[in-house]
Order: C-alpha cells, then sequence, then structure tokens
C-alpha cells in the first residue's frame, strides 16, 4: 500500500523542514540526508508503521530511506498528586532493654492515715504489792514444852516468846525456831542464823548485821528499821515481810525471795543480787542483775 504526500518545498534542507514544521529532528538515520537539498519529497507509511521519504517522482517501496523525526521536548508538566500512602510495614522486633534509670528523689511524706481498730485487751498486769502488814499482836504465853529462858543453841524451840530483853549477839541458833516470837529492839549480830524460822516474828529496829541467814525464813515478818547490814540472806524467804526503813546495805540476796515484800524508804546500797525473785515476781536476773524499780517500794 502507498501513502504520499508531496510537499515542494525550494531551498530547504531536511533538517530545515523540520524546524518549519514545528517538529525537530532527534535522530536521522542517514548521516548524508540531513544535509541533501531537496526541493519536494514524499513521505511513505509501510504497514507495521514506520516512515520512509523518496523523491517526489518515486514511488513508494522503492529506494526509500527510513527515517526518524521526534519533537523538541515540551517543558515538563506539572508534578501529578501524590499517590495514596502505602500501607505501614509489619512492627520491626524489639531492640534491647536500656539500661536502668537513676532512682527519682523520694517524693514527699503523705498524710497520716487514719487511726487503726483497737486492738484486743492484753493480758492482766502482774498482781500490785500487799499492802502494808499490820502491827504484831503481843506474843502468846508459852506452851507447857517452852522454855522461853533456856539458853540459845541450834535446833532451839523459841516459838512464840516474848525475846525482847534477851540478847543473841554471837550466837548459834542453827534450825531454831522463832517463828511468831518477839524480837523487837533485839541484839543478833554476828550470830548464825542458817535455816532458822523466823516466820510472822516481830522484828522491829532488831540488829542481825554481818549475821548467816542462809535459807532464813522470815516470811510475813514485821521488821521495820531492822538492820540487816551485810548479812547473809542467801535462798532466804523474804516474802510478804514489812522491812521499811531496813538497812540492806551490802546484804547477800542471791536467790532471796521478795515477792510482795514491802521495801519503802530501805538502804539497798551495793546489796548482790542474783537469781533473786523481787517485790513484783520477776527474776533479777532479767531486769539486769536489779531489783530496782520493780515492786516492793525500790
Amino acid at each position: 500500500m502507498r501513502n504520499s504526500v508531496k510537499i515542494g518545498i525550494a531551498g530547504a534542507t531536511v533538517a530545515g523542514l523540520m524546524a518549519t514544521s514545528a517538529v525537530v529532528a532527534s535522530a536521522v538515520t542517514t548521516a548524508t540526508i540531513a544535509s541533501t537539498t531537496i526541493t519536494s519529497f514524499t513521505f511513505c507509511k509501510s504497514a507495521d508503521g514506520s516512515m520512509f521519504y523518496i523523491s517526489a517522482t518515486t514511488p513508494c517501496g522503492k529506494t526509500q530511506t527510513r527515517f526518524t523525526l521526534s519533537g523538541v521536548p515540551g517543558t515538563a508538566g506539572a508534578p501529578g498528586p501524590a499517590g495514596p500512602t502505602g500501607a505501614t510495614g509489619a512492627t520491626g522486633a524489639a531492640g534491647p532493654q536500656g539500661p536502668a534509670g537513676t532512682n527519682g528523689i523520694d517524693g514527699a511524706t503523705g498524710p497520716q492515715g487514719p487511726q487503726g481498730l483497737q486492738g484486743v485487751q492484753g493480758p492482766a498486769g502482774p498482781a500490785g504489792p500487799t499492802g502494808a502488814k499490820g502491827d504484831t499482836g503481843p506474843a502468846g504465853t508459852s506452851g507447857a514444852n517452852h522454855d522461853c529462858a533456856a539458853p540459845a543453841a541450834p535446833g532451839i524451840n523459841l516459838a512464840g516468846c516474848d525475846l525482847r530483853t534477851r540478847s543473841f549477839a554471837a550466837v548459834s541458833l542453827i534450825g531454831a525456831s522463832m517463828m511468831g516470837s518477839n524480837l523487837t529492839g533485839v541484839d543478833a549480830s554476828a550470830g548464825d542464823f542458817y535455816a532458822v524460822d523466823l516466820t510472822g516474828s516481830g522484828l522491829d529496829s532488831a540488829n542481825f548485821s554481818g549475821d548467816r541467814m542462809f535459807n532464813a525464813n522470815l516470811h510475813g515478818a514485821h521488821a521495820d528499821l531492822i538492820n540487816l547490814s551485810n548479812a547473809g540472806l542467801i535462798n532466804a524467804t523474804l516474802a510478804a515481810a514489812e522491812l521499811i526503813g531496813a538497812d540492806l546495805t551490802g546484804a547477800d540476796l542471791r536467790g532471796a525471795d521478795l515477792r510482795n515484800t514491802v521495801l519503802n524508804g530501805a538502804n539497798m546500797t551495793n546489796v548482790l543480787y542474783g537469781h533473786t525473785i523481787c517485790p513484783d515476781g520477776s527474776n533479777s536476773d532479767n531486769n539486769g542483775g536489779t531489783c530496782a524499780g520493780h515492786g516492793g517500794g525500790l
């Protein structure tokens, strides 16, 4: 098939023709064509759409030469609109944990909370000290088997006797019974009263200084102002006795029982304690080695 257009242009070059036709040749396959002067020529188009040129008198398909025309690049068009945002990518793996930060400063103290519920009642406290003992009554008359004037001797029975006029200084009365006797003001210093029973006796102002009175029993004795300085009262019982204003300077009270003993105003200077039962029932070993502050007026 022949498709031809005859154009007569005098003194024009192929390059000039392209320019006057507002078309710029970007590539011409045969170099001699670009410099050949043509007065007229014919365009031929082949079946595959290729363009060829020939002389005006030559039919298409004969001695035709292919060329390519391209226009001058136009100005760039305006940028098109932005495309849609792509889908979010998958979350990456977590990075390693960073180092711990430094501790912040302490916050201000909060307000005091409400008072808690009252606790359960605690156990009952120890019994208070026994009240002051009344005055010792007068001694009863001696029984038929009592010789209240008998010489002092170990094991003698002087229970219930009025012994106020006698002296027991520097004598041995080991194991004697003087229970309920009245020895008010008696001098019994430097004697041996080991295991003597003086339960309930009247011993006010009596002098037992320096006596050995181990295991002696003075339970319930009334012994205000008694002198027991430097007396050895190891394991002695003075429970419930009244020793108001007594002098126990330097006395040895190791193992002694002072439960409920009244010792108001007593001189306890240099007393030796050790496993002593204090007036309030506590053990001196648990009180720092003393009974001070543990009942009895101490």
